[in-house]
């Protein structure tokens, strides 16, 4: 489903397509996730599974929301800061 907005700037017309949905994670991915999670940050998961699926020609990226709502559907939490890449204890 494609939404199309139309807007006027300068009486030149800007269209903005969005593009269909995202596509979701993949088991293996999910895998990924839960393998790394421990000392990788979730941007750099997402970056590397965008890259593992821009080499198998998919041109869907993954973004650090889709890794982080899979880590807590997982129930695995990380410590609280910035940079801190460890698991929190329970």
């Amino acid at each position: 489903m494609f939404i199309i907005f139309n807007r006027k700037v300068a009486n030149i017309s800007i269209i903005h397509l969005s593009s269909e949905k995202t596509m979701k994670l993949t088991k293996s991915e999910i895998e990924y996730v839960k393998e790394t999670c421990s000392f990788y940050t979730d941007a750099r998961m997402a970056t590397e599974l965008t890259r593992i699926r821009y080499e198998s020609d998919i041109s869907d990226s993954v973004s650090v929301d889709m890794v982080r709502k899979a880590r807590y559907k997982l129930g695995v939490r990380k410590k609280r800061g910035r940079g801190k890449c460890e698991l929190e204890d329970d």
